[in-house]
Protein backbone atom coordinates (compact mmCIF):
# COMPACT_ATOMS: atom_id res chain seq x y z
CA UNK A 1 0.00 0.00 0.00
CA UNK A 2 3.01 2.63 -1.34
CA UNK A 3 0.03 5.20 -1.52
CA UNK A 4 -2.29 4.80 1.13
CA UNK A 5 -3.79 8.21 2.08
CA UNK A 6 -1.72 10.20 -0.95
CA UNK A 7 -3.71 11.98 -3.58
CA UNK A 8 -2.80 11.72 -7.06
CA UNK A 9 -3.36 13.42 -10.59
CA UNK A 10 -2.80 11.56 -13.89
CA UNK A 11 -3.47 12.89 -17.14
CA UNK A 12 -4.55 10.88 -20.13
CA UNK A 13 -5.96 8.09 -18.57
CA UNK A 14 -8.82 7.13 -20.35
CA UNK A 15 -6.79 4.13 -21.97
CA UNK A 16 -3.19 2.83 -22.26
CA UNK A 17 -0.47 3.53 -19.49
CA UNK A 18 -2.59 6.21 -17.53
CA UNK A 19 -5.57 3.77 -17.42
CA UNK A 20 -2.75 1.06 -15.77
CA UNK A 21 -1.40 3.14 -13.65
CA UNK A 22 -4.52 4.93 -12.02
CA UNK A 23 -5.81 1.63 -11.55
CA UNK A 24 -2.37 -0.11 -9.92
CA UNK A 25 -2.00 2.87 -7.85
CA UNK A 26 -5.95 3.13 -6.67
CA UNK A 27 -5.57 -0.82 -5.70
CA UNK A 28 -2.30 0.50 -3.59
CA UNK A 29 -4.20 3.06 -1.42
CA UNK A 30 -4.08 6.06 -3.89
CA UNK A 31 -7.07 8.60 -4.00
CA UNK A 32 -7.19 9.33 -8.08
CA UNK A 33 -8.52 12.62 -9.62
CA UNK A 34 -7.33 11.62 -13.73
CA UNK A 35 -8.05 13.19 -16.90
CA UNK A 36 -9.66 12.56 -20.29
CA UNK A 37 -10.64 14.31 -23.57
CA UNK A 38 -12.26 12.30 -26.29
CA UNK A 39 -12.70 9.36 -24.96
CA UNK A 40 -15.52 9.24 -22.66
CA UNK A 41 -16.31 5.32 -22.55
CA UNK A 42 -12.61 4.82 -21.22
CA UNK A 43 -13.25 7.48 -18.68
CA UNK A 44 -16.57 6.12 -17.71
CA UNK A 45 -15.00 2.43 -17.25
CA UNK A 46 -12.06 3.87 -14.99
CA UNK A 47 -14.69 5.76 -12.95
CA UNK A 48 -15.84 2.38 -12.07
CA UNK A 49 -12.81 0.58 -11.69
CA UNK A 50 -11.75 2.86 -9.15
CA UNK A 51 -15.27 2.72 -7.43
CA UNK A 52 -15.10 -1.00 -7.40
CA UNK A 53 -11.48 -0.45 -5.18
CA UNK A 54 -13.29 2.27 -2.91
CA UNK A 55 -11.02 5.11 -3.42
CA UNK A 56 -12.13 8.47 -3.90
CA UNK A 57 -11.64 9.61 -7.68
CA UNK A 58 -12.45 12.36 -9.99
CA UNK A 59 -12.34 12.21 -13.68
CA UNK A 60 -11.85 15.67 -15.22
CA UNK A 61 -12.49 16.38 -19.19
CA UNK A 62 -9.57 18.68 -20.22
CA UNK A 63 -7.87 19.92 -23.24
CA UNK A 64 -4.45 19.52 -22.72
CA UNK A 65 -3.58 22.20 -25.41
CA UNK A 66 -5.95 24.69 -23.88
CA UNK A 67 -4.14 26.78 -20.74
CA UNK A 68 -7.51 27.19 -19.28
CA UNK A 69 -8.47 23.76 -19.24
CA UNK A 70 -5.18 22.86 -17.88
CA UNK A 71 -5.21 26.03 -14.85
CA UNK A 72 -8.99 24.77 -14.42
CA UNK A 73 -7.69 21.06 -14.31
CA UNK A 74 -5.36 22.09 -11.66
CA UNK A 75 -7.87 23.94 -9.74
CA UNK A 76 -10.82 21.07 -9.83
CA UNK A 77 -8.00 18.73 -8.73
CA UNK A 78 -6.64 20.96 -5.56
CA UNK A 79 -10.09 22.27 -4.61
CA UNK A 80 -11.48 17.86 -4.49
CA UNK A 81 -8.40 16.76 -2.67
CA UNK A 82 -7.36 20.25 -1.11
CA UNK A 83 -3.33 18.16 -1.17
CA UNK A 84 -1.84 16.75 -4.80
CA UNK A 85 1.21 14.18 -3.60
CA UNK A 86 1.88 12.98 -6.96
CA UNK A 87 1.28 14.26 -10.16
CA UNK A 88 1.66 11.67 -13.51
CA UNK A 89 1.92 14.20 -16.60
CA UNK A 90 1.13 11.50 -19.21
CA UNK A 91 -1.07 12.85 -21.55
CA UNK A 92 0.01 13.46 -25.23
CA UNK A 93 0.61 11.92 -28.47
CA UNK A 94 1.95 11.86 -31.86
CA UNK A 95 -1.15 13.85 -33.25
CA UNK A 96 -0.42 13.11 -37.24
CA UNK A 97 2.53 11.83 -38.85
CA UNK A 98 4.26 14.03 -41.22
CA UNK A 99 7.38 13.65 -43.24
CA UNK A 100 9.68 16.20 -42.90
CA UNK A 101 9.11 18.49 -45.50
CA UNK A 102 5.38 18.64 -44.79
CA UNK A 103 5.34 19.93 -40.85
CA UNK A 104 3.81 23.22 -41.23
CA UNK A 105 3.97 25.69 -38.18
CA UNK A 106 0.90 25.26 -36.75
CA UNK A 107 0.97 21.18 -36.57
CA UNK A 108 4.64 21.91 -35.16
CA UNK A 109 3.10 24.20 -32.09
CA UNK A 110 0.00 21.82 -31.74
CA UNK A 111 2.66 18.77 -30.73
CA UNK A 112 4.99 20.81 -29.08
CA UNK A 113 1.61 22.33 -26.62
CA UNK A 114 0.16 19.31 -26.03
CA UNK A 115 3.66 17.09 -25.21
CA UNK A 116 5.62 20.07 -23.51
CA UNK A 117 3.80 22.98 -23.02
CA UNK A 118 0.97 21.51 -20.98
CA UNK A 119 3.08 19.92 -18.84
CA UNK A 120 5.27 22.76 -17.75
CA UNK A 121 1.57 24.75 -17.00
CA UNK A 122 0.10 21.89 -15.26
CA UNK A 123 3.47 21.20 -13.07
CA UNK A 124 3.78 24.36 -11.93
CA UNK A 125 0.20 24.72 -10.82
CA UNK A 126 0.60 21.61 -8.95
CA UNK A 127 4.13 22.09 -7.84
CA UNK A 128 3.12 25.32 -6.16
CA UNK A 129 0.50 23.21 -3.99
CA UNK A 130 3.12 20.47 -3.31
CA UNK A 131 5.63 23.07 -2.16
CA UNK A 132 2.83 24.76 -0.02
CA UNK A 133 2.83 20.99 1.71
CA UNK A 134 5.99 19.92 1.71
CA UNK A 135 7.06 18.35 -1.07
CA UNK A 136 5.52 15.82 -3.94
CA UNK A 137 6.22 13.94 -6.47
CA UNK A 138 6.08 14.39 -10.58
CA UNK A 139 6.36 11.61 -13.42
CA UNK A 140 6.22 13.05 -16.66
CA UNK A 141 5.83 10.53 -19.37
CA UNK A 142 8.13 10.88 -22.53
CA UNK A 143 9.23 8.49 -25.18
CA UNK A 144 12.46 6.25 -26.75
CA UNK A 145 11.51 8.54 -29.95
CA UNK A 146 12.90 11.42 -27.76
CA UNK A 147 16.37 9.27 -27.50
CA UNK A 148 16.56 7.99 -31.33
CA UNK A 149 14.54 10.71 -33.49
CA UNK A 150 11.45 8.55 -33.70
CA UNK A 151 10.03 6.14 -36.76
CA UNK A 152 9.09 8.36 -39.83
CA UNK A 153 6.53 10.94 -39.55
CA UNK A 154 7.15 12.06 -36.02
CA UNK A 155 10.09 14.37 -35.91
CA UNK A 156 7.98 17.11 -34.06
CA UNK A 157 6.73 14.39 -31.63
CA UNK A 158 10.52 13.18 -30.86
CA UNK A 159 11.48 16.49 -30.81
CA UNK A 160 8.92 17.14 -27.76
CA UNK A 161 9.57 13.93 -26.15
CA UNK A 162 13.28 14.91 -26.07
CA UNK A 163 12.78 18.34 -24.88
CA UNK A 164 10.60 16.34 -21.95
CA UNK A 165 13.90 14.52 -21.54
CA UNK A 166 15.84 17.44 -20.92
CA UNK A 167 12.82 19.35 -18.99
CA UNK A 168 12.97 16.62 -16.29
CA UNK A 169 16.75 17.31 -15.85
CA UNK A 170 15.75 20.81 -15.31
CA UNK A 171 13.10 20.50 -12.94
CA UNK A 172 14.38 17.65 -11.17
CA UNK A 173 17.44 20.16 -10.15
CA UNK A 174 15.82 23.19 -9.84
CA UNK A 175 12.35 21.62 -8.08
CA UNK A 176 14.03 19.64 -5.33
CA UNK A 177 14.97 21.94 -2.62
CA UNK A 178 11.48 22.67 -2.31
CA UNK A 179 10.95 18.79 -1.59
CA UNK A 180 9.71 18.29 -5.18
CA UNK A 181 11.27 14.86 -6.60
CA UNK A 182 10.83 15.05 -10.80
CA UNK A 183 11.68 11.85 -12.84
CA UNK A 184 10.44 10.23 -16.47
CA UNK A 185 9.70 7.01 -17.87
CA UNK A 186 10.60 6.69 -21.91
CA UNK A 187 8.77 3.76 -22.98
CA UNK A 188 9.35 2.10 -26.25
CA UNK A 189 6.83 0.71 -28.11
CA UNK A 190 4.36 -0.23 -25.97
CA UNK A 191 0.99 -2.23 -27.19
CA UNK A 192 -1.83 0.53 -26.36
CA UNK A 193 -4.26 2.29 -28.51
CA UNK A 194 -1.66 4.73 -29.34
CA UNK A 195 0.21 2.55 -31.76
CA UNK A 196 -2.85 1.37 -33.26
CA UNK A 197 -4.06 5.39 -34.65
CA UNK A 198 -1.04 6.25 -35.33
CA UNK A 199 1.52 3.34 -36.30
CA UNK A 200 0.50 1.62 -40.01
CA UNK A 201 1.07 -2.31 -39.74
CA UNK A 202 4.24 -1.67 -41.85
CA UNK A 203 5.93 0.91 -39.81
CA UNK A 204 5.42 -1.55 -36.99
CA UNK A 205 6.95 -4.24 -38.49
CA UNK A 206 9.94 -2.17 -39.07
CA UNK A 207 10.26 -0.89 -35.59
CA UNK A 208 9.69 -4.08 -33.98
CA UNK A 209 12.85 -5.59 -35.82
CA UNK A 210 14.63 -3.16 -33.29
CA UNK A 211 13.45 -4.41 -30.17
CA UNK A 212 15.41 -7.21 -29.05
CA UNK A 213 13.39 -8.20 -26.53
CA UNK A 214 11.12 -9.65 -29.33
CA UNK A 215 7.52 -8.16 -28.21
CA UNK A 216 6.02 -5.07 -27.47
CA UNK A 217 5.64 -3.41 -23.84
CA UNK A 218 2.27 -3.46 -21.76
CA UNK A 219 0.56 -0.85 -20.31
CA UNK A 220 0.72 -2.32 -16.87
CA UNK A 221 4.14 -2.75 -17.29
CA UNK A 222 4.91 0.71 -17.61
CA UNK A 223 2.32 1.30 -14.79
CA UNK A 224 4.71 -0.51 -12.64
CA UNK A 225 7.58 1.76 -13.02
CA UNK A 226 5.44 5.08 -12.73
CA UNK A 227 4.33 3.63 -9.67
CA UNK A 228 8.00 2.81 -8.10
CA UNK A 229 8.60 6.89 -9.30
CA UNK A 230 6.04 8.16 -7.89
CA UNK A 231 6.42 6.22 -4.36
CA UNK A 232 9.13 6.59 -1.62
CA UNK A 233 11.28 3.47 -3.03
CA UNK A 234 12.66 6.14 -5.11
CA UNK A 235 13.52 8.15 -2.89
CA UNK A 236 17.25 8.57 -4.10
CA UNK A 237 16.09 9.98 -7.71
CA UNK A 238 15.68 13.33 -9.57
CA UNK A 239 16.15 14.37 -12.76
CA UNK A 240 16.33 10.92 -14.15
CA UNK A 241 14.35 8.77 -17.07
CA UNK A 242 14.05 5.31 -16.92
CA UNK A 243 14.27 3.91 -20.49
CA UNK A 244 11.86 0.80 -20.90
CA UNK A 245 12.02 -0.29 -24.33
CA UNK A 246 12.92 -3.76 -24.36
CA UNK A 247 16.73 -2.96 -25.51
CA UNK A 248 15.73 -1.01 -28.61
CA UNK A 249 17.59 1.50 -26.98
CA UNK A 250 20.54 1.55 -24.35
CA UNK A 251 22.73 4.02 -23.57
Amino acid sequence: MRFENKNVLITGASSGIGFASAVLMAKEGANVAFTYCRNEDGAKNLQAELEKLGRKSIGIKTDMTQDEEVVGLAEKTIGEFGRVDALINNAGGLVERMPFFEINRRKWDEILNLNVWSLVLLSQKIGENMKAHGGGVIVNNASVAGRFGGGVGACAYAVAKGAVITLTKSMGRELIPDGIRVNSLAPGIIDTPFHEQFTPPDVMQGLMKNVPIGRAGTAEEMAQIIAFLASDESSYLTGATIDANGGMWVV
